[in-house]
C-alpha cells in the first residue's frame, strides 16, 4: 500500500545524503578559501533544494489522493501519524525512514552552522585584510600602500 510512499521518502533521504555530503565538502573549501569549488557546491546544493522541493511536492500529493485528505491537511500530517494508520510493518519501515531523516537533518544543521561560522570569520579576516591594506600608513614590502 505504501511502496510509491516509501520511494518518496527513499528519494528525500537521499537528496539529505547528498547535501550532508556537500555541506562537509562545503567545510573543506571553506577552510582551504577554495572560492572556485565554493561556487560549484553552491550551485549543486541550489540543485538539491530544488529537487528536494519536487520530490516534498510529490509526497504531498500521493498523501492527498492516499487518504483523501486536502493538500492543508496533507502539510501538516507527520509521519508519526501515518505510522498510525498502517500495519505493523510498514510502521517499522516509517521508523526506519524517520530515524534516518532524523540523524541526516541533524548532521546538516550541524554543518551548516560550522559553515556559517568558516563564512562569518573569512569574510571578517578578508575584511581586516582590505583595512590593512587600504590605511595610508601601512607598508608593504618598503612600498607605502
Amino acid at each position: 500500500m505504501l511502496a510509491k510512499l516509501f520511494n518518496f521518502l527513499q528519494f528525500e533521504l537521499q537528496i539529505l545524503q547528498e547535501m550532508v555530503r556537500l555541506a562537509e565538502r562545503q567545510k573543506e573549501a571553506l577552510t582551504k578559501f577554495n572560492i572556485k569549488e565554493l561556487e560549484e557546491i553552491t550551485s549543486f546544493q541550489e540543485e538539491l533544494a530544488k529537487g528536494l522541493r519536487k520530490a516534498e511536492e510529490q509526497r504531498i500529493a500521493y498523501i492527498m489522493s492516499l487518504f483523501g485528505i486536502t493538500r492543508i491537511e496533507a502539510l501538516k500530517i507527520r509521519l508519526s501519524s501515518i505510522e498510525s494508520r498502517v500495519s505493523s510493518e510498514e510502521a517499522a519501515e516509517i521508523r526506519k525512514f524517520k530515524k534516518s531523516m532524523a540523524k541526516l537533518v541533524n548532521i546538516l544543521q550541524e554543518l551548516n552552522l560550522t559553515n556559517r561560522v568558516l563564512a562569518n570569520r573569512a569574510k571578517s579576516s578578508v575584511a581586516t585584510m582590505l583595512g590593512v591594506m587600504t590605511n595610508g600608513n601601512t607598508h608593504m614590502c618598503n612600498v607605502r600602500i
